[in-house]
């Protein structure tokens, strides 16, 4: 299993109300994963969910990307802290329901 799939699978394990994104600067786009991915749908409503398949562990994860113009839209950098130079994530103060 890769290190970038095992990162995300710790996160999300215990994750309820908060949303990691992870850059892929390829595209120029953040990438939220399984429960963080739903998290932000409810925040983001317009974004459309899809599924990114991991072929070396056979493993599937629901995800849903945002961009920067769509990250102002939401207002969402104000609630954004940095973790590293390719993942940050949304403040726990964010209005989100228990699921």
């Amino acid at each position: 299993m890769n290190s970038k799939l095992e990162k995300i699978l710790m996160q999300e394990a215990s994750n309820t109300n908060r949303i990691y994104l992870h850059y892929r600067p390829q595209h120029e786009h953040w990438v939220a994963y399984e429960q963080s991915a739903l998290n932000l749908l409810s925040l983001a409503p317009l974004l459309l969910p899809d599924e990114e398949i991991f072929s070396d562990a056979e493993i599937r994860l629901r995800y849903a990307t945002i961009n920067f113009e769509q990250m102002d839209r939401y207002n969402l950098p104000a609630y954004c802290t940095l973790l590293g130079d390719d993942i940050m994530v949304l403040g726990t103060e964010l209005p989100l329901e228990e699921n």
